[in-house]
């Protein structure tokens, strides 16, 4: 290293092992720079007290309206925090070299310094500190060579011992304070960011957590959803492909079974994309929606009638004519789709599945307190209590192993939930001992053609089918 470069590569280096104080949060500084300041204006006030009681010097004033003068723009919001904090820091150290004047040059007060420098320390900047260190010996320095030729009288000894040993208890005392404040707010910096450090962690954690169970829920969608549109769509190109590739071979019987077949799953395709569609779609309320719940009743169950397994169970509607729901259309198409769907697969071979609608009057005045219950009952295997209601939660299938014989994404019962409380209604279910599960829709009241609906839910009409079209 060239001897130019020398003093300079040093000074960096000295600069660099010593704490810059820049990492101290604002809302930390500043209660301290608040604090320093106090301390340094009653040093004004004392020393100018002190003073006057010295007969009011000229020079010793002038002093005091020195350390006031740097005072004032470290008690501002002006400039940079360093130099704030450097401003507050001198007016200390000049407070310091009043002080001694004042009283003599008192060995006994020159202690003050040692308290300073630790009320300097508060800032933890390593620059400050520095200064405040040199300041100090250029004064004992320049105080040295000043009584050395003569220009200034040798400090002062108090003569009551009692008086010294006050005075230097007194300074101890308040240096020993300063450093067990800056050992004080140290720790409790020191404990706010292990604080911090340690909620960033679990924060990480349970970022992790989420994006582990997220992928783990992408990947059970992936393999449902996969499942789910590869079997209709592997039905519906194999029977196409049939009538493509066979056309001249088969029978007009034979070209209307594939022609079915193709139709039906592309209605079971249908009814997953559906789901898919409204599992994340954003459901806006229709004020004025009103819907004939028996003609959309039966427009699902020719939908559904060819369902898997549909011919294995009867179906009894009982839905009094006139009866409207507030949803509209396609959503009240959708519950009904959904609902009546996963009775018609989870009931037991050779049972009835019912549906049923009747008007429940509410306790307000007019139609305006009645609500419309839409239930579907079917004999299968009871829900127990603690799934009745995570059956509503997304992708949730109580039987989800990969010997389960009933299809679906585990959606639907989510997708009903959330159309019907989009329209301001409920669903609820109840399993009872026999085995028979209802899922019951209330939705408020559009309005009512017939009156006789109101005879506790007795309906007027009814039709029954052992597996054939409604």
């Amino acid at each position: 290293m060239p001897a130019s470069a020398w003093p300079s590569g040093w000074l960096s280096r000295l600069r660099g092992a010593l704490p810059r104080g820049r990492s101290l949060p604002d809302e930390v500084w500043r209660p301290r720079q608040r604090a320093i300041l106090a301390i340094l204006w009653l040093h004004v006030a004392g020393l100018a007290a002190l003073a006057l009681a010295h007969g009011g010097n000229p020079e010793a004033l002038a002093g005091v309206g020195l350390v006031a003068l740097v005072a004032v723009p470290a008690s501002t919001r002006y400039g940079s925090r360093r130099w704030r904090s450097a401003l507050a820091s001198l007016g200390l150290l000049l407070a310091s070299v009043l002080l001694v004047r004042l009283e003599g040059g008192a060995i006994e007060l020159q202690f003050h310094f040692f308290v300073v420098i630790a009320l300097i320390m508060l800032y933890q900047d390593g620059f400050l500190f520095l200064i405040a260190v040199g300041f100090v010996v250029a004064y004992y320095g320049a105080v040295g060579w000043l009584e050395a030729a003569g220009t200034y009288p040798p400090p002062v000894a108090w003569a009551n011992p009692w008086q010294r040993a006050a005075v230097d208890e007194a300074l101890l005392l308040a240096a020993a304070v300063a450093n067990l404040a800056s050992w004080r707010l140290n720790e409790d910096s020191q404990a706010r960011a292990e604080s911090s450090y340690r909620q960033l962690y679990e924060g990480q954690r349970a970022v992790v957590r989420e994006l582990q169970q997220s992928q783990h829920l992408k990947d059970e969608l992936y393999n449902v959803v996969s499942h789910e549109l590869r079997t209709p769509l592997t039905g519906i190109l194999g029977f196409g492909e049939l009538l493509l590739v066979r056309d001249g071979q088969l029978s007009p019987a034979q070209r209307k079974d594939h022609l079915g077949r193709i139709l039906r799953e592309a209605r079971r395709l249908q009814r997953v994309v559906d789901n898919l569609v409204y599992s994340s779609k954003v459901i806006r309320q229709d004020g004025g929606a009103a819907t004939d719940v028996g003609a959309v009743v039966h427009a699902v169950i020719e939908d559904l009638d060819d369902l898997p397994g549909r011919d294995r169970v009867e179906l009894e509607v009982r839905v009094p004519a006139g009866l409207q729901a507030t949803l509209t259309p396609e959503a009240f198409r959708l519950v009904l789709v959904n609902l009546l769907g996963n009775a018609l697969k989870y009931a037991t071979p050779g049972t009835t599945v019912f549906v049923s609608a009747w008007i429940e009057v509410g306790a307000g005045a007019g139609r305006a307190g009645d609500r419309l219950a839409v239930a579907v009952s079917n004999a299968g295997q009871p829900i127990p209590p603690a799934d009745r209601e995570r059956i509503f939660q997304p992708f949730v299938q109580l039987d989800s192993s990969t010997t389960r014989t009933a299809s679906g994404v585990g959606l639907g019962l989510h997708i009903v939930r959330r159309l019907v409380e989009s329209f301001g209604g409920t669903v609820e279910v109840d399993s009872d001992v026999a085995g028979m599960v209802t899922f019951t829709v209330r939705v408020p009241m559009a309005s009512r053609r017939s009156d006789p609906a109101r005879l506790g839910g007795s309906p007027s009409s009814h039709l029954r089918s052992s597996g054939g079209s409604i």
